[in-house]
């Protein structure tokens, strides 16, 4: 039998990749100033919610919340602090991809706890 994510779980996981993203162009312009990370990623998620040429189902997710870019920023945080680096492709990747994964973990981790 083959497991099928529900649209609201598809929904999470995009809307955390984008948020994870959104942080980590935040951190490339900004690698010093972690502070202004999660403006310049909430900027770039409302830009995101308000592009008229994408679906609205497009458009929702790509705009993740405040919390979930918070859940990203902090995660990128805490990886560039343990030393990766941001300057080389592979770094970015792997930054990405955890604070993306961290993020969706915790939207679907164990509810009502």
């Amino acid at each position: 039998m083959d497991f099928l994510p529900s649209q609201s779980v598809v929904n999470d996981v995009a809307r955390c990749s984008a948020a994870a993203s959104y942080v980590m162009a935040a951190a490339a312009v900004l690698p010093n100033d972690s502070s202004r990370w999660m403006a310049f990623a909430t900027d770039i998620s409302r830009t995101m919610a308000e592009d008229q040429s994408r679906s609205p189902e497009h458009r929702a997710q790509l705009t993740p919340t405040t919390a979930e870019i918070f859940v990203a920023a902090a995660h990128v945080r805490g990886l560039v602090e343990e030393g990766w680096d941001l300057k080389k492709p592979s770094g970015r990747d792997y930054v990405v991809a955890n604070a993306a994964a961290y993020c969706t973990a915790s939207l679907l981790g164990p509810k009502g706890k």
